[in-house]
């Protein structure tokens, strides 16, 4: 095969990026021979262009002296120095094994990019190459266990969280379905069901809320491609995701609105929580809503004032101060600034 037709898209979907570089890595090793980029893209599933690319995150990370490049022939070959080696009693490095994980954080910064100021989103994305390098190399300079206290350090602790490891594959399927507007047809079991139920709908984003991520689509009836209305799903209880080689409508141009409090259930409302004087402070170091206002009382209590588009969660959200909130006023209807098509409820957030 040559370089040109090696450049042709491949029948088979590309791995992911971090599963791919460490596959290339490995290949340059075990090989007993030079290889050329056709080669390398054949037995990567890949075009020789992202080869070439990944050569290069290559020879950045590990450095020119591993990578060795053999320009004497008609098309360029490439092969790796084996690594160093390194003492019996030297520990693996943290990240060995956690290709998986890795792949799932690069989906969690494009996630999070919109949210996060640029220059951060840009580091967090260059970050991803050098922790698959990580993952095949033992880490640069990794010489013991990794100071985990102390000045500097950071660590996140949660009451409870959803493992999404297992869930990798649904969330690289949806991002694929979300990014080429495909149809795709979803099982998935909503709270308090015993079997998946089957939809055929549009992906359009996914949303992280309370640690938990969502899927926010548009359900399509049976033979029909226009929107019927709007749903979301928990990531973790979609069972399986299969595409129906259809496309759907693009996806709506966003209006442009606040964000509120809770996923969207419904209309927006404007509601008002009284705060009592022990909480206050946790509430007010806060956004609950971005067109939120307090109104502070002499006692040191306060009212919040917000926009929810879903009074469940809303008061939810008040029952767990044990008695240290209450709901205000009656519910006030925001008029929407476009008609669009209510959302299913599958299950309460």
């Amino acid at each position: 095969m040559t370089e040109a037709t090696a450049d042709m898209p491949r029948p088979t979907p590309d791995l992911p990026a971090t599963t791919r570089i460490l596959r290339l890595q490995k290949l340059l090793e075990s090989s007993n021979r030079t290889l050329t980029k056709a080669e390398l893209a054949e037995q990567l599933g890949c075009t020789v262009e992202t080869v070439r690319r990944n050569l290069q995150t290559l020879e950045q990370e590990l450095g020119s002296d591993r990578l060795i490049t053999d320009r004497s022939e008609r098309a360029e070959r490439h092969s790796l120095h084996p690594p160093p080696q390194r003492a019996s009693q030297r520990p693996s490095h943290p990240l060995h094994g956690l290709a998986e994980e890795v792949d799932l954080f690069a989906h969690w910064v494009e996630l999070m990019a919109p949210h996060l100021p640029a220059s951060l989103a840009e580091r967090a994305r260059r970050a991803i190459p050098r922790l698959a390098m990580a993952l095949g190399e033992g880490g640069p300079g990794y010489s013991g266990t990794p100071q985990t206290t102390g000045p500097g350090a950071t660590t996140f602790r949660s009451k409870g969280y959803i493992d999404y490891a297992p869930h990798s594959a649904t969330l690289r399927a949806l991002r694929d379905a979300i990014r080429e507007r495909k149809v795709c047809l979803i099982d998935y079991l909503a709270a308090g069901r015993e079997t998946p139920r089957p939809h055929r709908l549009v992906p359009r984003r996914i949303v992280a809320q309370s640690g938990t991520l969502y899927l926010l689509a548009d359900l399509l009836a049976d033979g029909m491609l226009l929107p019927e209305c709007g749903t979301t799903l928990s990531v973790h209880r979609i069972r399986s995701v299969s595409l129906t080689g259809e496309y759907g409508p693009p996806a709506p141009e966003p209006d442009g609105s606040a964000r509120h409090f809770g996923l969207k259930w419904h209309e927006p409302r404007r509601r008002s929580v009284w705060i009592a004087a022990a909480a206050a402070d946790y509430v007010r170091d806060r956004i609950w809503s971005d067109d939120q206002t307090i109104t502070p009382h002499a006692d040191g209590s306060l009212t919040l004032h917000v926009t929810t588009t879903s009074e469940e969660e809303l008061q939810a959200w008040v029952n767990s101060f044990s008695g240290r909130a209450r709901l205000e006023e009656t519910p006030q209807s925001i008029p929407a600034p476009a008609p669009a098509p209510a959302p299913r409820q599958e299950e309460t957030a």
